[in-house]
């Protein structure tokens, strides 16, 4: 099938585009979900990684490659766990549209057109994704929107990290970035996501999911803070195959810790459901894998040292590796990424 011209610039003005309106209750909760997505260009610096922009082909046959850059983000510093490779499968079969033995009522249709959700992307339009909405990066690797397989409808993105992120030493970043609709409403929010990994998770860190910003508040770091605040990364992440929750300051505190690694396993040759929320104002994290709640990987409050939040200013999904893996290459597809006040759970 023809690729489709994805060239066209974000060139016009995120004022002049369509506004949702939205309500706050006293409590805190939306009466509206749609949030204000289109008037939302952000005035707090963040320390975005500056990947290369790309052109995602839908249904394309072939990845367009991309330019081996240097602007991978720095690797995170972890906790002392050491990572322990597991077994792999290496000979499943694969059903290439969904695993229809976990289907469990998530797949089907799209459901984006009637969510209701304040960001919901299926990947079926003609673009493939929403570009008002999505800007695509990649270094060390390709993104297509494909019909190779799709947990609804019919159309996923395909993040593929390719062979450089062995060989050249570095990691790789191929993904979708939004900043519309942040900062949101008491800081908070609700994502989720299909996700299939092909073959082989990454045995060193990885991000699937996050979110960043900046603090400028020196108080809650005892004044420790850089000239011009602090960047800030919370992630829904992977290391050692394992899921974990991971934290990024940079210039980096002595007092910050860096993750919380779950028993649970990046799910692998299969649909999974992958739901995060991600509560600025109490300084929390919780994470969801087929529904139910990986409360060992969950970031209370009350922990020491707090993971404290940024007011923040974007999400990004996709892959990243931030330094060499063991394995040549990964594949990824993503589809039905959501947005939303609340939670989304994987039905809707």
């Amino acid at each position: 099938m023809p690729t489709a011209d994805l060239s066209h610039p974000r060139a016009r003005s995120l004022g002049s585009a369509l506004v949702f309106a939205v309500l706050s209750t006293p409590g805190g909760c939306l009466e509206d979900p749609i949030q204000s997505l289109r008037d939302a260009a952000t005035d707090v610096a963040a320390d975005v990684p500056v990947d290369v922009p790309v052109d995602v082909p839908v249904d394309g046959t072939t990845d367009v490659p991309v330019d081996v850059g240097s602007d991978v983000p720095v690797d995170v510093p972890v906790d002392a766990t050491t990572d322990v490779p597991v077994d792999l499968p290496t000979d499943v079969t694969r059903d290439v549209t969904r695993d229809a033995a976990a289907d469990v009522g998530y797949f089907g249709p799209s459901r984006c057109a009637d969510s209701g959700l304040a960001i919901c992307e299926d990947f079926e339009g003609d673009a493939g994704y929403d570009r008002d909405v999505w800007t695509p990066y990649a270094s060390n690797g390709t993104l297509a929107v494909e019909t190779t397989r799709a947990a609804r409808g019919s159309h996923a993105l395909h993040a593929h990290t390719h062979a450089p992120n062995v060989d050249g030493g570095v990691g790789a970043s191929v993904g979708l970035r939004t900043s519309l609709g942040f900062p949101r409403i008491r800081n908070t929010y609700f994502g989720r996501a299909f996700v299939w990994m092909e073959t082989r998770s990454p045995s060193t860190h990885s991000t699937l999911f996050e979110s960043g910003g900046r603090i400028v508040d020196a108080g809650i770091f005892d004044g420790a803070l850089p000239a011009g605040g602090l960047n800030v990364s919370q992630r829904f992440s992977i290391s050692g195959h394992q899921l974990e929750a991971s934290y990024d300051s940079s210039p980096r505190p002595p007092t910050t810790d860096y993750s919380r690694r779950s028993a649970s396993t990046m799910p692998l040759d299969r649909w999974a459901c992958l739901e995060w929320h991600f509560k600025g104002d109490s300084n929390e994290l919780h994470f969801w894998l087929d529904g139910v709640e990986l409360v060992d990987m969950s970031v209370l409050p009350t922990r020491v040292p707090t993971w404290f939040a940024p007011d923040w200013v974007r999400v990004s999904v996709g892959l990243q590796l931030y330094r060499p893996d063991t394995e040549p290459d990964f594949d990824l597809w993503i589809d039905e990424v959501a947005i939303h006040p609340t939670r989304i759970g994987c039905r809707r």
